[in-house]
């Protein structure tokens, strides 16, 4: 692969640290992406390039715009012998600023606006027009995040992490500014997509894994107690049993003899 830098900076702009713009000219090849240290933009000058990840797959050709997200993991499969890229990557000091887990097309990007961007790039713009460029692109990724997202689509963000991190603390403020919402629009769309609030879908992913841990784990009450986060092995029975009808070891039972 022959890479030619474009630009480098470490300047830092509201809560993005811009890192560099690269041209890509590669040949046919496939690659595995562990854990992606920056996010990206990534536009296809020339070929085509197939993304696969957790959650689907994707070409991308000619004229292309993408989001690649900081830790995101996928595979890629570049499939012409004079694939051109270029990618303008940077990273956050939140993760907050995540669009996605996974890297998607930017469709319906203004792609006249776009190659204008691009092109600027590889003409040898200057730091700050390479600064410009790169919140062009961001307006870009805006657009099609709020213009292209469902109610539902729009709280994927908190869903995943409360669906990760259900067994620990959430905060709700957080949770908004992962899905770009006030507390007051987030919660308003929990309840009106899932008919229930933040912390209601928490319990019931809290319960879901007691349920399971329940009926065909080994382990005593007060290990799953501490598996699910809580502090004491009351609490987690004074939790289950309000939300269950029964008790833990009422519940335990009564599985094991069905």
């Amino acid at each position: 692969m022959k890479v030619i830098n474009l630009w480098e900076s470490d300047c830092d702009s509201i809560d993005l640290k811009f890192k560099t713009s690269v041209k890509y000219v590669s040949l046919s090849s496939e690659y595995r992406v562990k854990k992606r240290r920056q996010s990206a933009f990534v536009y296809v000058e020339k070929g085509s390039i197939h993304y696969s990840c957790d959650n689907g797959e994707f070409t991308a050709s000619d004229g292309a715009l993408l989001y690649v997200p900081q830790w995101g993991a996928y595979k890629y499969d570049i499939k012409n012998a004079d694939f051109v890229q270029i990618e303008v990557e940077f990273f956050c000091e939140s993760e907050a600023v995540a669009f996605s887990k996974y890297p998607f097309l930017v469709k319906g990007a203004d792609i006249a606006e776009v190659q204008r961007a691009f092109r600027r790039l590889d003409n040898g713009a200057g730091a700050f027009e390479k600064k410009a460029v790169t919140f062009v692109l961001l307006e870009q990724l805006y657009n099609f995040y709020t213009q292209n997202s469902s109610a539902r689509s729009k709280i994927t963000n908190a869903i995943e992490y409360i669906s990760i991190h259900c067994n620990e603390k959430i905060y709700m403020d957080y949770i908004a500014k992962l899905c770009f919402l006030s507390e007051s629009q987030m919660r308003r769309l929990f309840r009106e997509e899932l008919g229930m609030s933040p912390i209601e879908f928490k319990n019931a992913k809290r319960m879901e894994a007691a349920y399971e841990l329940l009926k065909y784990s080994h382990m005593t009450i007060g290990e799953i107690s501490n598996s699910l986060g809580f502090d004491n092995g009351y609490s987690f029975s004074t939790f289950f049993k309000k939300l269950a009808g029964v008790s833990p070891r009422e519940y335990r039972e009564e599985k094991r003899l069905q």
